[in-house]
């Protein structure tokens, strides 16, 4: 049966339209999700590379940076004792390398370097599918909802995700597949390749499903 649902799986990445668009147009997110997909592939054995390859993956591309609290989380749930030193730990691990990878950029312009940062949260809507978001839809009432304040939808979407990884009521892959997908349909920007950022989680949190049922069931 994993057999076959790893096949099914494979061909589900590599063969939907989103893997294939993003392959065509050469864009590089297929070399930031294999980073966190590794990463997660390994978080339970190697955490400190677990930490490592993420914060890679976020030098790559920054989409996956709302997985951060996610790490944190299982990173304090984990840690048998010296829980808040583990955490604290994990992050500077995850963030060394987005930030010695910066470095260049911030010593020649620190300005234009943390101005392009701050724009990626507080763009206006946009898109590639002419699809509003609901901020864009509620900025149309009430024109001062843009910038930070028009993220606070997905944000309070996304902490429910969060506190269900706290109460460990979804496993990992869940947990990454629903944060993934509030990005993806409440974020104020989307563009098409951000879509394969969801499916490959997809599958993956059907086996979340299918090992928590075979534990339930040999339990009984």
């Amino acid at each position: 049966m994993m057999l076959t649902f790893g096949f099914f799986a494979s061909f589900f990445w590599l063969l939907n339209r989103w893997t294939i668009h993003v392959t065509q147009i050469a864009h590089i997110d297929f070399v930031g999700l294999f980073f966190l997909l590794f990463s997660l592939a390994i978080f339970h054995k190697h955490k400190r590379l677990s930490f490592l390859l993420f914060g890679l993956s976020l030098s790559l591309k920054q989409i996956a940076i709302f997985l951060l609290p996610l790490y944190l989380i299982w990173t304090w749930q984990e840690s048998e004792k010296n829980k808040l030193e583990s955490t604290v730990k994990s992050l500077l691990l995850i963030l060394i390398i987005p930030i010695i990878t910066s470095l260049p950029f911030i010593i020649w312009n620190a300005e234009g370097f943390f101005k392009s940062i701050i724009f990626s949260a507080t763009r206006s809507p946009a898109g590639h599918l002419g699809v509003p978001s609901i901020d864009e839809l509620i900025g149309l009432v009430i024109p001062e909802f843009v910038g930070i304040k028009a993220k606070l939808p997905m944000l309070l979407i996304m902490s429910l995700v969060f506190i269900g990884a706290i109460k460990r009521q979804i496993g990992i892959y869940t947990s990454v597949l629903l944060t993934m997908f509030v990005f993806v349909d409440f974020n104020s920007v989307l563009f098409r390749q951000y879509l394969c950022w969801v499916v490959p989680f997809i599958p993956l949190a059907i086996g979340d499903t299918m090992s928590t049922n075979r534990q339930d069931y040999k339990t009984k």
